[in-house]
């Protein structure tokens, strides 16, 4: 809710804008920018969620899965981090999530952008209808899982690594630390562990989005369209 609320809505703005657009045509590059920042702003913002999903999704009373950080729930994982290593432990390792969205961000919605105005000028199916939407977001869905899994292996183990206490990792020191050992000691295929579950849940969820988005955003604009009581 608080990553793709500010990712696309902000990309939203930016579409209305015409600034990503070059003789009313889909510029590649400037939607590959504003795809990027967009999912910049939304990560980094959303960080803090995303690092508690980790710790308590590999939480086990039984089989410890990576390192075991103690939760009770939602607001006690985010008083605690507070409490032990203040503001900048609640956004550790929110800089390695930062090429995972800003790369499947940009190629989502670029990929999608791209792909449906091509649908519809070409006829190939009606424009503004769902099954326009839904060819488009299929399209990106495998462009998001090819070039973001190598981005989201690194952030999963970035974050879901113990500290010490004064907050450093553990296992790997940094972004370019982490990327190092994955690639000795597992080779480039370390890169893509989990790709087919990642496509399995990528595929089905960029479907959706897009196709929800780009209705809502269809009777969004109906709406301000639409005459007021006064006839305005």
């Amino acid at each position: 809710m608080v990553m793709n609320g500010i990712r696309l809505g902000t990309f939203h703005m930016l579409e209305d804008s015409g600034v990503m657009r070059t003789k009313n045509a889909v510029d590649p590059v400037k939607y590959v920018c504003g795809g990027a920042l967009a999912g910049a702003l939304g990560t980094y913002a959303a960080s803090p969620l995303y690092m508690v999903k980790v710790h308590v999704q590999t939480q086990s009373q039984t089989i410890g899965v990576g390192h075991q950080h103690q939760h009770a729930g939602l607001v006690s994982a985010l008083r605690g981090v507070h409490a032990r290593h203040g503001l900048r432990g609640l956004w550790r390792g929110s800089l390695s999530s930062l090429p995972r969205v800003m790369i499947g961000s940009a190629a989502q919605l670029t990929t999608f952008s791209a792909s449906l105005e091509y649908i519809e000028r070409a006829q190939v199916l009606p424009a503004g209808s769902l099954l326009a939407s839904l060819a488009a977001s299929m399209l990106c869905g495998g462009a998001v899982v090819i070039l973001m899994t190598p981005f989201d292996v690194i952030a999963t183990r970035l974050y879901n690594q113990g500290v010490d206490a004064s907050g450093r990792g553990l296992q790997y020191r940094g972004y370019g630390d982490c990327v190092l050992k994955i690639l000795r000691s597992e080779g480039p295929r370390g890169f893509y562990k989990g790709v087919t579950a990642n496509w399995l849940r990528v595929g089905p969820h960029s479907v959706l989005n897009m196709c929800f988005w780009t209705h809502l955003k269809t009777l969004y604009r109906r709406y301000e369209r639409a005459p007021t009581a006064d006839g305005v």
